[in-house]
C-alpha cells in the first residue's frame, strides 16, 4: 500500500469514527455503534459504514442531513454501492 493510500484510509477512518460518534444520539443501540467503531479501528471502514447504514435503516432512524451527506461522501470515497446509504433518504431531517 502506498503512502498516499494509507493517508487516505486514515482520513476515511477518522471521518467515519466521527460520524459514528454523531450517531450516538440517534436510536441505534450503543453496543452496535461500539462494534462499528471497532471495525473502523481494525481497518474495516467499509464494513462499518455498511453496518451503520443497515442499522439506521432497520431502526427507522431519522438521519440529520449533515450526517447523511457525510455518510454519502465516505461511501463514495470507498467506492461502495450508493444503494447502501440511499435507503436512508426516506428519513432525513434538516436538523
Amino acid at each position: 500500500m502506498k503512502y498516499h493510500d494509507i493517508l487516505k484510509l486514515h482520513e476515511v477512518e477518522k471521518s467515519l469514527q466521527q460520524v459514528i460518534a454523531d450517531c450516538r444520539s440517534l436510536n441505534v443501540p450503543r453496543h452496535q455503534l461500539d462494534e462499528m467503531q471497532s471495525l473502523t479501528s481494525a481497518g474495516e471502514p467499509g464494513v462499518a459504514l455498511e453496518n451503520l447504514c443497515t442499522q439506521l435503516y432497520e431502526y427507522d432512524v431519522v438521519v440529520p442531513l449533515a450526517v447523511y451527506n457525510r455518510i454519502a461522501m465516505l461511501g463514495n470515497a470507498m467506492t461502495l454501492d450508493a444503494a447502501r446509504w440511499e435507503i436512508l433518504a426516506r428519513g432525513i431531517t434538516d436538523d
